[in-house]
């Protein structure tokens, strides 16, 4: 009866649980480490930036002593990684203008990793400024993207698509319900 031990499988249910909030937990850590640099203050009453993502941070459950950490090690009061705001800019399949923001303590790793996931696709990293002039930043995105933000082209896209590409429509609705023998 391998296998069938119910604490077993209470252990792995909450290890896919715990691992899951850790990664939320460590994308929130990071975006308020830059809330503090960018907003030149670590209290949440005088940066409105950190105080939208202390908000996000309690919205997902995190506990308040790793807010105040991750505050305290933005602020400078112990030693931690510095993390930077990137935008990559680039090309996917059929042409298609792709804005990606990402959040990284190693520039290097980043790009390369960006640039396989594009070339994977098979799409094409571009130069600064090759993309963000047909886009307009209108914000975040809604809650339920939890890391997306919300890019609109302010040009009309082309009037040209691939030849592979095909136009498409829903399934027909069928005329007449299906009978029960």
């Amino acid at each position: 009866m391998s296998g069938h031990n119910k604490w077993t499988s209470i252990k792995h249910k909450k290890e896919k649980t715990d691992a899951q909030k850790g990664k939320i937990f460590t994308k929130i850590g990071r975006e308020i480490a830059i809330a503090v640099r960018e907003g030149g203050s670590a209290d949440p009453a005088t940066n409105s930036k950190l105080r939208d993502v202390v908000a996000k941070a309690k919205a997902n459950n995190m506990p308040n002593d790793n807010i105040n950490r991750s505050i305290k090690k933005a602020a400078g009061e112990g030693s931690g990684a510095t993390y930077k705001e990137l935008t990559y800019e680039g090309y996917g399949p059929g042409g298609v203008a792709v804005v990606v923001e990402a959040v990284t303590d190693n520039t290097n790793r980043t790009t390369s990793d960006i640039r396989h996931i594009f070339d994977k696709c098979g799409g094409s990293l571009g130069a600064t400024g090759c993309v963000t002039y047909m886009f307009d930043r209108k914000g975040p995105a809604p809650p339920t993207w939890r890391w997306a933000t919300i890019w609109l082209s302010s040009t009309p896209s082309p009037t040209t698509s691939p030849p592979s590409a095909k136009a498409w429509s829903p399934p027909a609705a069928p005329s007449s319900p299906p009978t029960v023998p």
